[in-house]
């Protein structure tokens, strides 16, 4: 085996084999070299660079596979093409040029496509105003796309000879194709620069390029494109500024605002999700701290014999966070010592006083205070008949008020709507539905203002916050409300 390997032929072949490999398995990279120094400007490098890979790989595609989930848009003729252009061999560029046309490489991208035309167009120009006053068949090195065959030895060689006719240009002809150079100069001057992140710069090229035409649809789209950029790195700007100061909801809103302008910008995507992973972890840690006073307070109520207002908190407490061990466990003590108590005299008679309280509250429309006393009682015994047929007439009339409401909301009076709203809400404080009525009336009266009420715009999100946190899905919403105010919902998600 030593031997075979140490034969020189052997050796050779093993080399020539592991060289050909190489080069198959990184063609890519090859092309992306070649793609650096055309925008470094360094044409007749690429020229070279190209000429061997379209030996290599002559099946031109947009969005080939290069290695494992990594697709490039392969497009060696155009660029090909597009070198000899720029180091004003004509003749070569039309063919390469008109060979990337019959491929159809570049058909897909309209930008590349309107480029290649005008390459042509004034490539033809160029050459036709060189063959002026005369009239002569001449051998011209010009490298002829279709002789080329695909193999690893192929060597491209100008050899082939070109008839040219006479063709006589005006002074106007001649200008024209002189003004059409000077455009596409401008435009690729200009594209070079935008992919650089030099924005002003590519302005002011392509602003040179509509001094010659003022119509030239290519450069106003481009400085569009620039326009949007510019906003749009404003936009991210400000939301990182919101991000630093807690304020994630509005950095999202900005977020969003770069991604209507720049929605190809896959960064502008990353951006929206690690906002609201860091406002989920904020809001998160909020409720944890909020949980955490409740325990404290109900734990000192529960110190004094209160066990009613401290059960209420423990419980306020396990609905901000569930997870909370300190009010898990209170909670259980305070229920173990009610249920021992439950059914006796003095249990009964604090029910009695607290419903008492709750009707007569509901008597005189204080709604709030009906839901207190209501709360107290039920946290004795939830099951005492009294409790629960207090609840049950509590309930048909905050139903009523939801339907008043709901009229006035139709009738365009959002105002009453907002009242009666308030009115029924202590009767269905836990209700997502209802705490989404509330929501939504005080949103249309913010965007009744012009979106100038800061005041209607915050109280519109007290409300949809306590949504999202009673029903996450809200699968009632999304069956009647418009699909602005779902979008607008979506933020407390």
């Amino acid at each position: 085996m030593r031997n075979i390997i140490k034969s020189p032929v052997v050796l050779l072949v093993v080399i020539c084999l592991f060289s050909s490999l190489v080069f198959a398995e990184r063609w890519y990279e090859t092309y992306e070299r070649a793609i650096e120094l055309i925008d470094d400007g360094n044409f007749g490098a690429a020229v070279s660079i190209l000429n061997r890979l379209i030996a290599q790989e002559p099946s031109p595609k947009a969005g080939r596979r290069a290695y494992g989930t990594k697709y490039i848009d392969y497009f060696p003729y155009y660029y090909l093409g597009l070198c000899h252009y720029e180091l004003k061999n004509y003749s070569q560029a039309i063919s390469w040029l008109e060979r990337s046309n019959q491929e159809g490489e570049i058909r897909e991208s309209k930008d590349l496509y309107s480029r290649l035309n005008s390459m042509l167009s004034d490539g033809k120009q160029r050459v036709s105003a060189s063959n002026q006053n005369t009239s002569t068949t001449t051998t011209t090195p010009v490298v002829t796309p279709t002789s080329i065959t695909p193999t690893a030895t192929t060597t491209v060689q100008p050899t082939a000879t070109v008839k040219t006719s006479t063709t006589v240009l005006t002074s106007t002809e001649l200008q024209n194709a002189q003004r059409q150079s000077r455009i596409n100069n401008a435009i690729r001057d200009g594209r070079r620069e935008y992919d650089r992140g030099n924005y002003s710069a590519a302005k002011t090229a392509f602003n040179k390029a509509l001094k010659e035409d003022s119509a030239n649809k290519e450069a106003r789209q481009w400085i569009t494109k620039i326009d949007n950029a510019e906003k749009a790195e404003r936009y991210v700007n400000s939301g990182k500024d919101y991000e630093k100061s807690g304020d994630y909801s509005s950095a999202i809103k900005m977020y969003k605002q770069a991604q209507n302008l720049q929605p190809e910008n896959k960064t502008l995507d990353k951006l929206i999700r690690d906002a609201r992973s860091n406002s989920e972890r904020a809001a998160s840690q909020q409720k944890q701290k909020e949980a955490e006073a409740l325990v404290d307070n109900a734990i000192e109520d529960y110190k004094a014999g209160d066990l009613v207002n401290s059960k209420l908190k423990f419980e306020r407490a396990l609905r901000i966070d569930p997870e909370n061990s300190r009010a898990k466990y209170q909670l259980g003590e305070i229920n173990k010592k009610l249920q021992a108590a439950s059914g006796s005299d003095k249990m009964k008679d604090e029910i009695r006083e607290y419903i008492d309280g709750a009707k007569q509250a509901l008597d005189q429309k204080d709604y709030s205070s009906a839901r207190t006393y209501y709360n107290k009682a039920n946290a004795l015994d939830s099951t005492n008949e009294q409790v629960r047929g207090f609840y049950k007439d509590f309930k048909v009339v905050g139903r009523d008020k939801i339907n008043i409401g709901l009229k006035y909301y139709l009738a365009g009076d959002l105002e009453k709507a907002t009242d009666t709203f308030l009115e029924a809400l202590p009767a269905y404080e836990d209700s997502a539905g209802m705490n989404a009525f509330l929501g939504l009336v005080y949103f249309s009266r913010y965007r009744l203002t012009g979106e100038q009420d800061a005041n209607l715009l915050s109280s519109a999100e007290v409300y949809m916050k306590k949504v999202s946190e009673l029903d996450p899905e809200y699968s009632f919403s999304k069956k009647i409300f418009d699909p602005t105010f779902i979008e607008y919902y979506s933020r407390f998600q």
